[in-house]
């Protein structure tokens, strides 16, 4: 499948194509043969396919990144396990949900 970008307005096939519109893109089965490409498109080059070497690096990279979220992750969970059992501690109630007797009230 051959794809085009579409650097200025134009119809083809009876639609209207646009750089800024909703058809940006034109998408065809078959190239257009030397000469006819129409002078508002521009060819799309197909990404060239990952060398192992890229592959690996990706991957790895992939891999650090997941372990830096869990991380992240294990030190939240750390961090709100000490800040509830800090809430916990200042709490002015007491386990029977009355209020605490060494608390003053006004």
């Amino acid at each position: 499948m051959s794809n085009y970008k579409v650097i200025a307005p134009g119809f083809i096939d009876g639609r209207l194509y646009h750089p800024e519109g909703k058809r940006n893109t034109y998408h065809r089965d078959e190239p257009f043969k030397e000469g006819e490409t129409p002078s508002w498109m521009e060819f799309i080059e197909p990404p060239a396919e990952e060398t192992p070497e890229e592959l690996a690096e990706r991957e790895a990279a992939e891999l650090a990144e997941r372990e830096a979220a869990e991380l992240a992750t294990q030190e939240a969970a750390k961090k709100k396990a000490e800040d509830d059992k800090e809430i916990k501690g200042a709490s002015f109630m007491d386990s029977s949900g009355q209020p605490a007797a060494t608390v003053e009230t006004l």
